[in-house]
């Protein structure tokens, strides 16, 4: 055959399973009308959105997102006090897109720093949709005066689940012990 192409496909998988295509009527060498490829009346091409510079290859939907941040934790005397800090994103919204819910957002990584006496948690694996939860507490450590503060952040990192750019941002975290 002088097209050099497979005129039957067979797939059989490690269950059993298969599927089977036969081409047929295959003729070489004729045009195709060009109607076959033009979009239909009442269909329209849409494009994304141009990156900042222009060009489309920067174009992405950024994940829009909040956080209960700051969250400050207030210990009195042997009350070691604990919160949650919980991030929420969505696609869109305050970066000038519209919410797209064909591309949700999903939370691939977080990572924390805390000062001393202060530590924390996730409680939500990741990869996770939609959000992501921290407890944050109080350990009950010696602190060398009173009131003291300590300090920590949850840096959280999310992208669209069918895109590849990530966005990052950062929950704070105060505690206060009297």
């Amino acid at each position: 055959m002088q097209l050099q192409l497979p005129v039957k496909l067979s797939m059989v998988e490690a269950s059993g399973a298969g599927y089977s295509q036969t081409y047929t009527n295959i003729k070489a060498d004729v045009e195709q009308p060009d109607a076959l490829f033009k979009v239909p009346d009442g269909y329209h091409t849409a494009m994304p959105p141009r990156g900042t510079d222009g060009d489309m290859s920067t174009a992405f939907y950024p994940c829009a997102w909040a956080v209960n941040s700051p969250l400050v934790i207030n210990s009195v005397g042997t009350y070691f006090a604990s919160d949650a800090v919980t991030a929420y994103t969505t696609v869109g919204g305050g970066s000038g897109f519209p919410p797209l819910p064909n591309f949700p957002c999903i939370f691939i990584q977080d990572y924390p720093q805390f000062e001393y006496p202060l530590f924390g948690y996730p409680l939500t694996p990741l990869p996770n949709y939609l959000q992501d939860v921290w407890v944050v507490e109080d350990t009950g450590g010696f602190v060398p005066w009173i009131p003291y503060v300590a300090f920590g952040y949850i840096e959280f990192t999310t992208r669209p689940i069918h895109l590849y750019e990530t966005t990052r941002f950062v929950g704070e975290v105060v505690l206060i012990i009297n």
